[in-house]
């Protein structure tokens, strides 16, 4: 009985290459990886939840409670990117964020209330 040393060598090729084809198609049904401004709200969920979240001027969605937590995430391209929330009777101050090198960037919303000439008011930011 004579051994074939070249058939190994074919399993290991089409092994690999069974795993290179598994690893495109996984990719392409998962996506490729995205750039994430992720939102944590918890000192202030009463106060900001259901507030629309603006990314460079332009709304992307709103705050609402995925479960438990007070977090949500928006997808946005790599770079600079400006993100502010808008809320009624609230003042907001927009928080410039890069995305380059990481891919998720975190804002704790946090807010103070404020009263001016009567009125009371409040002020919301990012730490």
């Amino acid at each position: 009985m004579a051994i074939d040393f070249r058939r190994g060598p074919r399993w290991y090729a089409a092994g690999a290459i069974a795993v290179v084809i598994l690893f495109l198609l996984w990719r392409a049904y998962a996506g490729w990886p995205s750039y994430i401004v992720r939102i944590d709200y918890q000192w202030a969920a009463d106060l900001v939840e259901g507030a629309e979240v603006l990314v460079d001027g332009e709304a992307v969605g709103r705050l609402e409670r995925l479960g438990r937590r007070a977090v949500n995430g928006f997808e946005v391209t790599k770079g600079e990117h400006v993100v502010d929330l808008r809320l009624p009777d609230c003042e907001t101050r927009p928080e410039k964020v890069t995305l380059g090198p990481s891919r998720i960037v975190v804002l704790n919303a946090d807010f103070e209330e404020r009263s001016s000439a009567g009125r009371l008011g409040c002020y919301v930011f990012f730490r």
